[in-house]
């Protein structure tokens, strides 16, 4: 079993890779932790240092409300302002402000008449830094003008807590500013405040702000709360899955350092059920009351994401191990050479030579390995050819099966210029018929009048009738000629509104249209193309002459022209407010010899000569029409045929 290289190699790797994988992965764990836990001290101090700082901007913001305020009270010197209850409400309601009232130089609440206990510190230290005070329920009543909420706070035991006695914390951590002001030589104080007690929306407020709507297992990672003395007054650390831990006091340890030395506490801390990674500032106040201000961060998160990290450490060392004894294996330095050389070889194979085979040498497993690529070079050999052979019938049935093709394609062409004839030559006979009929029944008029020897007048009639008639089937044929024959393209640069003004002048000479106003919307930037003129000129005027006829010669025909320099074309929009063309027989209007005009009006060709001409320039012809309310036809050319 040890007797192979293969076996000795791999036992002395791998015993030199599992000592080293070893001792890498001890050294590894201990980085890992103890990085993990420094960081988390540092986002700690970090987010209580922004948190305090947010704590500090709103009694910021609130001192500026209430100077600003202070000061335009104090502007507009009109004492009726003081008395304006509803004045200073709004200025609540607008602020965010949870209570605001003006106090006389007497300590009194102007508008409820009732003295104010502290007032004396109000006045003595109008221009204080600090924001946060502890205010009785009293005293809050005096200033909200009205029964607070119910403020008051049950205290909650829970493990490790700090020592508390009572029961109920009925003080209000506020955050409070006073703004002094003058009106007719007499002082007053503009005095306002935000209760912080159960304030829920700026606790969460700073979270957002100080942890971006972190998650993890979909919960938030951090935590903040404001301490009243040693009880969560505002928090959203959660006593159960829907409850807050309003009420629960703060862990012993934590509390003798923050509130009984004053100091900062940064640490480990058991928060209401669980351990957090947490940071405990006090807050300066007024009144010297206690307050704090917390930020914390759930242990487990930073347990799981350690766990998580030493995982992934040992799966990587362990993977590590494994391909390092691989590849060691692989690339020990006696086995070089007939590496190479299979390497050469494959290299030959990549480019289609097969002609080259490996040395065998001994039969150990570097023989095996030669044997066994010879082998795979016959067997890629053998299906190379293989390939050759199935590519070269792939391309020859794919030959014939394009020539069946093309064949069946040309079948079908025939079919169709087969149907399209039997169409022709049904619509010819049809439309020839009646006239050929009506010339023979005036020719036999005229043999009679002849024979009873008539009035010359008479004659002349039906002699009129047998040349129009005769003309109608000269048009027939003519129109017939023009869409089976091949014309001769003769392009030219001409400008397309000049040929659109010359067409409405050549129709209204010819066929005088009195009742109908052509109304034209030329575009100013249309640049000169390059068409066959006479052609274009001939598809203008059936769509016109089909216009007229839809509108009986009355109504009102819209040319607009108009270009596109991105896609490089012209449109030539023709418009009318004729009776529009029914949906049933919109797919038709371009077929040969499709008309509802009644016989003797139409030939069914103008349109299908028409959109022969517009295919001819490599161009589009679109057709929107609405029943009683008109046809659009728009052309579409390009620049450049």
């Amino acid at each position: 079993m040890f007797r192979t290289i293969k076996a000795k190699i791999t036992i002395i790797i791998s015993l030199t890779v599992l000592v080293g994988g070893l001792i890498a992965s001890a050294i590894g764990t201990y980085t890992v932790r103890n990085t993990l836990m420094t960081q988390a001290y540092e986002k700690i101090r970090h987010d209580i240092q922004s948190a305090f700082a947010l704590y500090q901007s709103e009694g910021e913001k609130l001192k500026s409300i209430i100077s600003l305020i202070a000061e335009n009270i104090r502007l507009k010197q009109d004492k009726s302002v003081l008395y304006d209850i509803n004045y200073i409400e709004n200025l609540m309601r607008d602020n965010s402000i949870d209570f605001l009232t003006i106090i006389d130089s007497e300590g009194k609440d102007i508008f409820g008449k009732k003295s104010i206990s502290r007032f004396e510190y109000i006045r003595n230290s109008p221009e204080q830094t600090q924001f946060s005070e502890t205010l009785s329920n009293e005293d809050l009543k005096i200033l909200m003008r009205k029964e607070s909420d119910d403020l008051s706070i049950n205290i909650i035991d829970t493990p490790h807590s700090y020592r508390e006695e009572r029961k109920y914390l009925r003080d209000i951590l506020c955050l409070t500013y006073a703004s002094k002001f003058e009106i007719n030589r007499n002082r007053y104080y503009l005095y306002g405040g935000i209760i912080l007690n159960k304030n829920f929306n700026f606790v969460d407020r700073i979270r957002e702000i100080i942890f971006s709507g972190e998650f993890y297992n979909g919960k938030p990672v951090g935590t903040v709360t404001i301490f009243s003395g040693p009880v969560r007054i505002a928090t959203n650390v959660l006593l159960n899955e829907t409850t807050r831990a309003i009420g629960t006091v703060i862990q012993d340890s934590v509390g003798k350092t923050v509130l009984e030395k004053n100091e900062e506490y940064i640490g480990r801390a058991f928060v209401v059920n669980s351990w957090y990674l947490g940071a405990y500032r006090p807050l300066p106040t007024k009144d010297g009351s206690k307050a704090i201000l917390y930020v914390g961060l759930s242990e487990s998160v930073y347990m799981s994401v350690q766990s998580n990290l030493i995982l992934r450490f040992l799966m990587i060392a362990v993977i590590s191990f494994i391909m390092i004894v691989i590849f060691s294996y692989i690339l020990v330095s006696r086995i070089t050479r007939p590496v190479e050389n299979l390497a050469h070889l494959s290299e030959n194979i990549s480019r289609g030579d097969f002609s080259k085979r490996a040395e065998t040498g001994k039969d150990d497993e570097l023989g095996r390995l030669s044997k066994a690529f010879n082998q795979m070079i016959d067997s890629i050999s053998a299906s190379h050819s293989m390939l050759e052979d199935y590519n070269l019938t792939l391309q020859r049935k794919v030959q014939e099966r394009t020539e069946e093709l093309m064949k069946i394609k040309e079948q079908m062409i025939q079919s169709e210029k087969l149907a399209s004839i039997g169409r022709l030559s049904a619509g010819v006979a049809h439309e020839i018929n009646n006239p050929l009929g009506a010339i023979l029944s005036y020719a036999h008029l005229i043999r009679e009048e002849l024979a009873s020897k008539s009035d010359s007048n008479q004659i002349r009639i039906f002699t009129d009738g047998i040349i129009a008639e005769t003309n109608r089937t000269k048009n027939i044929i003519r129109s017939l000629l023009e869409f089976s024959r091949q014309h001769k393209t003769e392009y030219e640069w001409v400008e397309i509104n000049q040929i659109l003004e010359d067409t409405i002048n050549l129709i209204s000479l010819q066929k005088r249209p009195e009742n109908i106003e052509f109304i034209r919307e030329y575009g100013k930037d249309i640049p000169i193309i390059k068409i066959d003129t006479e052609r274009i000129r001939e598809a203008i005027i059936n769509i016109i002459i089909n216009a007229l006829d839809a509108m009986n010669e009355n109504g009102k025909i819209t040319i607009r022209t108009s270009v596109d320099h991105k896609k490089q074309r012209v449109s030539i929009s023709i418009s009318d407010t004729g009776t529009g063309i029914p949906p049933d027989i919109m797919g038709h209007i371009f077929e040969p010899f499709f008309t509802t005009k009644p016989v003797g009006k139409g030939t069914g060709l103008g349109l299908s000569v028409t959109y022969g001409i517009i295919k001819q320039h490599n161009g589009d012809i679109l057709v929107d029409s609405k029943v009683g309310s008109g046809t659009t036809f728009t052309i579409i050319l390009p620049l450049h045929p």
